[in-house]
């Protein structure tokens, strides 16, 4: 995936990032009633903003 839109206030840098995280989901009859999603938002903080700072650089 590329960063193509303003996230976590980080202006677009059209780079690959990778997120990492996970999800959780509570079946209940064969279907998913329930659902929880956590992100490394730190990680992915931290990555784009280096991104967006060695494009400042160039």
């Amino acid at each position: 995936m590329n960063h193509t839109g303003d996230a976590l206030g980080i202006a677009p840098t059209g780079e690959p990032v990778a997120l990492s995280g996970i999800s959780i989901c509570q079946i209940q009859d064969g279907q998913i009633i329930k659902g929880w999603n956590a992100l490394d938002l730190t990680r992915i903080t931290a990555h784009l903003s280096k991104i967006a700072a060695d494009q400042a650089l160039s």
